[in-house]
């Protein structure tokens, strides 16, 4: 045993420590040995720690070992407690092990000690790992419902010779059932939509019979009459002629169909109110970077001929202005690398060499087997906006300016709620520093006169 133990002796008797240090020396055990004989000391000692293994004596004039391993238990419950005496009965033996010693060892067959040492720390660090891993499995476990719970993807076994099925919280969560209840196929059959059951129960039985992958979306009916879109995927299981199992996942993809939807459905309209609104609408595709849809208002806002067809990938970067090109190509890229939304402003030079201001946004489209397809969204003309706030701008400088040079500072202040607004001169002529406070009537006042009053 190549570690030096630490090891806290309950013993009245320096020799019987003494004796007990010489013979963990001969067997080759290293150690570092602390007596105490009180109950003071020895609450000390424990807080002190760290320790590996206690040794205690039944019966000390101040202090008892059943004491002792009360508080050991209470105190440091993964430490061995070892008796070492030699006035231990069996009763009382019996006794010290139901309350939690580790083991007894008289003080006539001392022999004993080194053997029962190494199987009580053996065993102990046993325990103490089995107690890691169950920490760890519950933690992983935790993690786990958590990210199916984040993501609204459930798992599932499907035993195909029984029919019963065994799902984690998310899938009971997606079904809508309690998390006891049992459940088999044929509930899932039940559960989903009426108009979907045949075709759910050919993909069902074709898997079972072909012992395929399968992956495929529908809907479910729940209780309370609301429609969920599902896609469920699984691959067979099957080790040495075991019984066939299914392993899956089931995402509750209702949120993405209603956006799909929702982008249909306004289709039938939306050519005119993106002309009032200057909002364009396209989509691309991730493999190719190519456009698939380019709504009227995109070719409007972007200069292109809509006649000539779409314009490729190169086109569409060209047109972005030199100084925001960069940018605007990182932004597209980390959407696709991390299947996200993305938002951006920029500019554009028109063949004519006007500029104009854009805001984009896209968001991505995904096929039925979870593989990034497009990114559809809209573009919005912003350049009045910006023009209005470049003029805002200059307003503003120009009103600082003026008060500079006349030393005239302007403010407001609100009788109801208390809040004041001081322009930049208003700061300078009362000696305020504007990025340390905030103005107020209060600080105003602080600069009158005393003899002017208030």
């Amino acid at each position: 045993m190549k570690k030096r133990l630490r090891i806290l002796s309950v013993e009245d008797e320096p020799k019987d420590t003494e004796l007990i240090r010489d013979l963990l020396e001969t067997e080759d055990i290293a150690s570092e040995m602390t007596r105490v004989d009180t109950e003071k000391a020895y609450r000390a000692a424990i807080e002190q720690g760290p320790i590996d293994l206690i040794l205690a004596d039944y019966s000390l004039p101040n202090f008892d070992g059943l004491s002792a391993l009360k508080i050991a238990r209470e105190s440091c419950p993964d430490v061995p407690f070892i008796f070492v005496s030699g006035t231990l009965g069996e009763e009382l033996a019996i006794e010290a092990l139901k309350i939690g010693a580790t083991d007894y060892v008289l003080k006539t067959r001392v022999g004993r000690l080194v053997p029962s040492m190494i199987r009580a720390l053996r065993e102990c660090g046993e325990r103490v790992e089995l107690r890691r891993s169950g920490e760890k499995l519950r933690r992983s476990e935790a993690y786990l419902a958590e990210a199916q719970q984040l993501s609204h993807t459930g798992s599932f076994g499907w035993n195909v010779s029984s029919g019963e099925m065994y799902w984690s919280e998310e899938t009971f969560r997606i079904f809508g059932c309690e998390p006891s209840a049992k459940v088999t196929i044929d509930q899932v059959i039940q559960r989903t939509h009426p108009e979907d059951r045949r075709t759910v129960r050919q993909f069902m039985d074709r898997a079972a019979r072909e012992a395929a992958e399968f992956d495929f979306e529908h809907r479910l009916l729940m209780p309370d009459g609301s429609v969920k879109d599902v896609q469920v995927v699984g691959r067979p299981s099957k080790e040495q002629g075991e019984c066939l199992e299914f392993l899956g996942a089931i995402t509750d993809i209702s949120p993405r169909k209603r956006v799909e939807e929702a982008l249909r459905r306004s289709e039938n309209y939306l050519a005119e109110a993106q002309r009032l609104a200057r909002t364009s609408s396209f989509v691309w595709e991730v493999a190719s970077r190519n456009a698939v849809h380019l709504s009227d208002e995109w070719y409007r806002i972007h200069g292109f001929d809509p006649a000539l067809g779409m314009p490729v990938w190169g086109q569409r970067i060209e047109r972005v202005h030199p100084a925001d090109r960069s940018q605007w190509l990182r932004t597209i890229e980390q959407a696709i690398q991390e299947e996200r939304d993305y938002r951006m402003e920029f500019r554009i030079v028109l063949p004519d060499g006007a500029i104009k201001w854009l805001y984009t946004a896209g968001h991505p489209v995904f096929e039925a087997g979870g593989r990034l397809l497009q990114f559809a969204g809209t573009t919005t003309d912003i350049t009045e906006r910006k023009r209005t706030e470049e003029t805002l701008r200059r307003s503003e400088g120009y009103l600082a300016a003026a008060q500079r040079l006349t030393r005239s500072g302007s403010w407001a202040h609100n009788v109801e709620t208390g809040e004041a607004f001081w322009s930049q001169e208003m700061f300078r002529i009362l000696g305020y520093d504007p990025g340390k406070i905030a103005p107020s009537l209060d600080r105003f006042l602080d600069r009158v006169h005393p003899e002017t009053g208030r």
